[in-house]
């Protein structure tokens, strides 16, 4: 099911990334975005932590990540290798879901931990 789930995805996404582009519809695509645009956050909860989400693409990534289409075995390879009391740093241009799940298997025991 995940696979199938995943592929249809994968259509979608390059279909509208090549319909995106056609002469015109890109002002059509930036005008519905904008109109669209949610006023507040969505809270969507991913692995044991809320994380909030103000654009569509952010909640469709979300919502992917909690129903573990997304990314998962980088998910599961960072909960193998963190161990407790690790330092550990996360520099990346995301949304900070690495971020949480480093900080959940590391543990807030060693002094100037953050979540």
């Amino acid at each position: 099911m995940n696979s199938i789930l995943i592929r249809l995805v994968n259509i979608t996404v390059k279909s509208l990334s090549i319909v995106s582009n056609l002469p015109g519809l890109r002002h059509l695509f930036r005008f519905l975005a904008k109109t669209f645009k949610r006023k507040t956050d969505k809270a969507i909860r991913v692995l044991g932590h809320t994380m909030y989400a103000d654009s569509m693409d952010r909640i469709i990534a979300l919502t992917m990540w909690k129903y573990s289409l997304l990314e998962s075995y980088e998910v599961s390879l960072i909960q193998k290798i963190t161990k407790p009391r690790m330092c550990v740093a996360d520099i990346g241009a995301n949304i900070g879901l690495y971020a949480l799940i480093m900080a959940k298997c590391v543990g807030t025991s060693r002094t100037g931990a953050r979540h």
